[in-house]
């Protein structure tokens, strides 16, 4: 490392030196310039073993937009529960809007499953959950919330009925399952243990142990 020498023969690193010349700036009220070239003439200690600079500048990264939440309300018409969504059709209760709105996180079984028990029993898992969501859904009113981030379109969130999270009432009914990884897990981990919906199935049941216990 490159050293100053002082008027009593001490060695000081260039680092050292460095702040002690900040510290004549504030004590004794140097020039910005003359401080400038002060600092800098003071040879600076090569990097070892990095190929880039000590420090780093540059900004700061900026700051992501903000999503504006915002909610809506809406009275179902009818459900529909397919294997690779749940679409809600819905009507808007400000504009009288006709809608379908595919819930996110969460997909369904088809209402013509036919599921097998452990000793072999046919049972119609299908049709029985199409009953289960029509009860639950029709003519009720359902809440969605949406977020919105500046230049982007709207994102649904979740919607409910009677405070119920319709996607994890799904889930818990055994009427379908997450696609998002952690979400709605407890109540999907109570669908198979009580062999709801889909559940019923012991295929289904020992084909998806993994996902259920993690």
């Amino acid at each position: 490392m490159n050293t100053l020498t002082g008027k009593s023969g001490r060695k000081f690193s260039a680092i050292v030196a460095g702040s002690i010349v900040a510290g004549l700036v504030s004590l004794h009220g140097i020039g910005a310039a003359s401080a400038e070239e002060t600092v800098f003439a003071v040879e600076q200690p090569a990097a070892i073993g990095v190929d880039g600079p000590l420090f780093a500048t540059g900004s700061l990264p900026a700051k992501s937009a903000v999503a504006s939440e915002t909610t809506e309300r809406f009275i179902v018409h009818r459900s529909a529960v397919r294997t690779d969504s749940v679409a809600i059709s819905v009507v808007t209760l400000d504009s009288q809007e006709e809608r379908t709105i595919e819930l996110p996180g969460v997909t369904g079984m088809s209402f013509n499953k036919i599921c097998r028990n452990g000793d072999g029993a046919r049972i119609a898992c299908g049709s029985r959950a199409r009953v289960q969501l029509v009860n639950f859904v029709t003519r009720k009113e359902m809440t969605c919330t949406m977020t919105t981030a500046v230049g982007e379109a709207p994102k649904l969130v979740a919607c409910a009925i009677d405070g119920q999270d319709v996607a994890e009432w799904i889930v818990r009914s055994g009427i379908g399952r997450p696609t998002v990884d952690g979400l709605h897990l407890a109540a999907m981990r109570e669908a198979r243990s009580s062999e709801r919906g889909m559940w019923a199935d012991a295929e289904t049941r020992n084909g998806l142990v993994i996902a259920a216990q993690h």
